[in-house]
């Protein structure tokens, strides 16, 4: 199969990577171009790479040898894992390297969906407690003419609201994965905990910064990355509006808006 992509993947730091390509049967394809053919069965294909080699279905159809091209990406948090951006671009790959069978890769990538969206919102969670954690620390040391400013209501009822959002927040984690690991439909639950863990973190996070004041924009208490790092579940791997129209047509039984 003849296959062109160009990806975000954690392949910068491993020798294998997995991919989730659109591609094409070999016996579809000439020397020259893609023949038209109004009949032509398309879809998407899991494959194993090597990319510090050319076996394992690394084979340029046309032309030069083959490259594989990772470049990673420079960003404002999760720097604990690299990000990449890959060009591939007219690689023959063997049926060896192919996962599972030809033109069912997303079919096998729903499995992993719901469990990942389970994954982020814990670690949304997480990311959401440690900022409440310090901004708690913080208003009970921190004394202004002679009292703590976790005395003040104003700092006092955000941080509770927080702490309730992430306490229900968790609950909703721990029902969508025991749905998961039951065998059931989670896939309601799963989006609903994803996208209401990542808000209720990132509320969190934004309190932290507020509840230090102008510490809280310092590196030195760590809210700033938290504040940071708490960004990426609102964004992937899934939309919080896409999250919003799944829960909307497949749950509430609404019309499909898109």
């Amino acid at each position: 199969m003849c296959a062109k992509v160009n990806f975000i993947s954690k392949i910068g730091k491993d020798s294998y990577g997995e991919l989730a390509l659109n591609t094409l049967t070999k016996n579809k394809i000439n020397t020259e171009s893609v023949i038209q053919d109004e009949n032509l069965q398309t879809g998407v294909a899991g494959i194993l790479v090597d990319k510090n080699s050319g076996k394992n279905a690394i084979n340029v159809i046309v032309g030069a040898p083959s490259t594989l091209k990772v470049t990673e990406i420079d960003k404002m948090g999760r720097a604990a894992v690299d990000s990449n951006q890959i060009f591939i671009d007219g690689l023959e790959v063997s049926e060896d390297d192919r996962i599972g069978d030809e033109n069912k890769g997303f079919y096998y990538l729903l499995d992993s969906l719901n469990p990942e969206r389970i994954l982020i919102a814990a670690e949304a969670l997480g990311i959401g407690r440690s900022a409440l954690n310090r901004a708690v620390d913080y208003a009970n040391n921190r004394i202004i003419f002679d009292r703590p400013i976790g005395k003040n209501q104003s700092i006092q009822h955000p941080l509770a609201e927080n702490w309730v959002e992430l306490e229900a927040a968790e609950l909703l984690i721990l029902k969508a994965a025991f749905q998961y690991d039951n065998g059931q439909n989670s896939g309601g639950l799963a989006n609903a905990a994803k996208y209401f863990a990542a808000e209720a973190a990132f509320k969190a996070a934004n309190q932290a910064v507020m509840t230090l004041g102008g510490m809280g924009y310092a590196k030195d208490f760590h809210v700033e990355r938290l504040l940071r790092e708490s960004m990426i579940p609102r964004l992937a791997p899934v939309s919080a509006q896409m999250v919003l129209n799944y829960i909307s047509e497949r749950i509430l039984g609404l019309p499909k808006s898109y």
